[in-house]
């Protein structure tokens, strides 16, 4: 019996996991286009104005770059090398295409 009540309330604790999982609110995809439109013009507009501090301060701490010409490099000092090479590099300067798209 005492096993049997404790296979019960695992199974209810499952189960109420689950739902609270269902019940979060569903991403709208229009304040996710904002969000990444966003951050994509401010690593434009640091990367243009050769603003390393700003540059590098776009990537996480725990960060990872993947080069296909390089070593893969992580960590913010990593970054912060990378937003100094970029900074450092003369003509540097990205032009935007368009409007970026996110499906």
């Amino acid at each position: 019996m005492g096993s049997t009540i404790r296979v019960i309330g695992a199974t209810v604790l499952v189960l109420q996991s689950a739902c609270a999982a269902d019940s979060a609110p569903a991403p709208d995809p229009g304040a996710e286009r904002a969000l990444l439109v966003e951050a994509d013009r401010e690593y434009v507009d640091a990367a243009n104005r050769g603003d390393v501090a700003a540059l590098a301060g776009l990537y996480a701490a725990d960060a990872s770059r993947y080069s296909p010409s390089g070593p893969i490099t992580s960590g913010m000092e990593a970054m912060r090398g990378f937003a100094e090479g970029v900074a450092s590099t003369p003509g540097f300067h990205l032009t935007p295409s368009g409007e970026p798209t996110v499906e």
